[in-house]
């Protein structure tokens, strides 16, 4: 009998679960079942801590990319939900699969065969989705009750100078809530902590020097050493004063993420505050006087004051000049012995209070300035050089280089696929698999999805209209009438003006005593200095961030 060739894919939610071995459980089932039923597995896809509650996982993108060009047969996994938690994503993943003329294989059920045992199948799906919403609403109902009754909800660590006691229970029914202890070991640091602050003004980090000295560690940290962040969270913390606060944030889908990969394990990597009045507070033993609590408050607020933050000075390749070590170089204001000011390397800051690895020497700010100044305008005043940039440019945007990472195509078939599920949706509502309150609601998501790509779209096939139309039909009399502008005004611009020109142009600087390195850009279209010389000017760029706009750029000097 030959086999047929299988690709299995497995997953798990949490880092925990990858820990614990989770992942070898499921992946141990898939292969007995394999071996059961005569499969042989050639591809494996295995997407460790991440969530079902989205799409964006590594593995589970590869596998629908190399889905239709597979030369396995089927795909075999734990069970439906292991795919996506989602309904609505369940039904894409395997219509994709269906649709390239591979099979779905689950190790908890049977695949369906025919209509009826598909909209049964999905009629589960839509169920176990509802019930999973109730079980989660349940459970913060249950939280909220379990706080306004004054008892605290378990939580994996405790709060610094607190040991927490976990619930007892017998035989499901609680005999003991949870509750917190003073620990009278942690509980002296804490307190050395608010006094020095609060009696003798110390800073966050006079405090931090202070702990160092005297060898005293936080419960959890690398480098032995306690955080900024961490004391300015214990100091403005009110469980201290007897008040454990719970309720007053909520996870957020964050803004502006340092960290802008596409695939994140965890989406909602900011918190927002919630208004005070929903704030909840559960009574735990007093630790810290109220008077002192209040004193720390106002000397934190006072050192926010009055410290010694540069907000004078100009600093013109300020958040762009990094040192060769790899950390970003900050300035540093004059005081009494000297007259210049430095960009020195942030490792000093980083590493505190551990000794600092980086030796570089600082830069004195008015000669980096002018260095960087002198170079990029004479670059663009430099008519060869702008020809050439303008031609290599001209010359990547002709080709498929500069396509943006999703191409029109890709958008309209998602577009496509996304008004298929709705069709579904339709239908499956027409044969009675659930109300039109649940239909809504399912609907709703895969709307806004569909509005989301759409404006995607529109976004995109500008970028390629941009494109075509910053192509000049006569360069040479187009460079040569900007060079003409920026020499007739490179004298007179403010600081601020300057400083606009070289956010417009200067992406990095790294630097030295001996040797400065500038990376950056060429201005993408002398069209717009021609047509608006303000936009010369202006610290933001239209276009800076489109994969079109590369600009022309300049190789490191």
């Amino acid at each position: 009998m030959i086999q047929k060739l299988v690709a299995i894919y497995a997953r798990v939610s949490t880092i925990k679960q990858e820990d614990d071995g989770t992942i070898e459980t499921q992946l141990m089932a898939l292969r007995e079942y394999a071996e059961k039923n005569n499969l042989k597995i050639v591809k494996e896809y295995i997407d460790d801590g991440w969530s079902g509650d989205t799409l964006e996982r590594p593995e589970i993108d590869r596998m629908r990319l190399e889905i239709k060009e597979a030369i396995f047969d089927a795909v075999l996994t734990y069970d439906r939900d292991r795919i996506a938690r989602r309904y609505s994503y369940q039904e894409l993943v395997i219509d994709e699969v269906l649709e390239a003329g591979k099979e779905m294989l689950y190790v908890t059920t049977v695949s369906p065969k025919n209509g009826e045992e598909k909209i049964l199948t999905g009629v589960k799906g839509l169920f176990a989705e509802y019930e999973r919403m109730k079980i989660t609403e349940r459970m913060r109902l249950g939280k909220l009750r379990k706080i306004k009754a004054g008892h605290l909800l378990g939580t994996g660590e405790s709060l610094y100078g607190y040991t927490y006691h976990k619930t007892i229970y017998n035989n499901g029914v609680v005999v003991q809530q949870g509750y917190y202890t003073i620990n009278e070991e942690e509980i002296k640091n804490v307190r050395l902590i608010f006094d020095l602050v609060g009696n003798h003004g110390y800073t966050i980090y006079k405090v931090i020097e202070k702990l160092y000295e005297m060898g005293i560690k936080p419960r959890k940290s690398k480098k032995g050493t306690w955080a900024n962040s961490t004391l300015r969270t214990m100091l403005r913390n009110t469980a201290y004063v007897g008040k454990a606060r719970w309720n007053s944030s909520v996870s957020t889908v964050a803004k502006n993420p340092h960290k802008t990969e596409k695939y994140r394990r965890q989406k909602k990597t900011s918190k927002k505050i919630l208004p005070k009045e929903e704030w909840q507070f559960v009574d735990i033993p007093q630790s810290i006087d109220s008077e002192l609590f209040n004193r720390v408050q106002e000397q934190l607020t006072s050192n926010f004051k009055n410290c010694n933050r540069n907000k004078v000075n100009n600093y013109l390749v300020g958040n762009l000049i990094y040192c060769p070590c790899g950390e970003r170089r900050c300035g540093s204001g004059v005081n009494k012995d000297r007259k210049n000011l430095y960009y020195r390397c942030n490792d000093k800051v980083t590493s505190y209070p551990l000794p600092k690895k980086c030796f570089e020497q600082a830069l004195i700010v008015q000669d980096v300035d002018e260095v960087v100044w002198n170079k990029v305008s004479n670059l663009l005043t430099n008519e060869d050089l702008l020809t050439q940039q303008y031609e290599r440019w001209r010359k990547e945007i002709s080709s498929n280089d500069h396509l943006p990472s999703r191409s029109t195509s890709t958008l309209s078939e998602e577009i496509a696929k996304r008004e298929n599920e709705l069709d579904r949706y339709n239908k499956a509502y027409g044969a009675g698999a659930y109300s039109l309150e649940e239909l809504q609601r399912y609907m709703e998501p895969a709307k806004l999805h569909i509005l989301k790509l759409q404006k995607e779209l529109e976004e995109v096939q500008k970028e390629n209209d941009i494109s075509k139309n910053q192509i000049i039909h006569n360069p040479q009399k187009s460079i040569q009438e900007m060079i003409d502008i920026v020499k007739n005004h490179i004298n007179q611009l403010s600081f601020e003006q300057k400083r606009g020109i070289i956010l417009k142009t200067v992406s990095k600087v790294v630097g030295t005593r001996e040797k400065l390195t500038i990376a950056g850009f060429v201005p993408l279209n002398p069209n717009n200095i021609l047509n608006n010389q303000e936009k010369m000017y202006e610290q933001k760029s239209e276009y800076r961030n489109c994969r079109t706009t590369k600009r022309w750029q300049i190789n490191p000097f």
